[in-house]
């Protein structure tokens, strides 16, 4: 059976989607967006948002057979960003949020596929004017 790459991604898009459209809304920027007219999206303006991407690592067989089940594991890499200069409360709130939705074994699903977290983490934050972004690295698997 093979690994639907588009179905986790979004599984794992659609959860961030429900949950920072809930207030205090937040952007999501996606992998390979823009803005509808084809210009990329402009965040001089916009003190917080999120930055979303699917780094997908390998697949295994986890059945004997052709059409035995694979097991797909990744990475979901989300970027921070929020105004620089103005501490690192609103950061936080945000990552709190994406542990309320990323937090180890939970599950997401979309059209069948349910993704598996494993872990979640955040990394160094680093000043990128006009924000200060902190990335933060989520590993999953998915049995399909």
């Amino acid at each position: 059976m093979a690994v639907d790459w588009s179905e986790i991604e979004g599984a794992l898009n659609n959860a961030v989607a429900i949950e920072f459209a809930q207030a205090p809304a937040i952007l999501v920027i996606y992998e390979n967006t823009n803005e509808g007219d084809g210009t990329p999206v402009d965040l001089e303006g916009i003190d917080s948002s999120i930055a979303v991407t699917l780094l997908p690592a390998n697949n295994v067989p986890i059945e004997v057979g052709s059409s035995g089940k694979q097991r797909a594991i990744g990475i979901y890499q989300i970027d921070i960003r929020v105004a620089l200069t103005k501490g690192k409360y609103d950061m936080y709130q945000i990552l709190d949020r994406l542990v309320s939705i990323f937090d180890r074994g939970t599950t997401v699903t979309y059209s069948g596929t349910t993704v598996r977290i494993v872990n979640m983490y955040p990394g160094p934050s680093l000043r990128e004017d006009p924000h200060y972004r902190m990335p933060v690295t989520i590993n999953w698997l998915s049995d399909n």
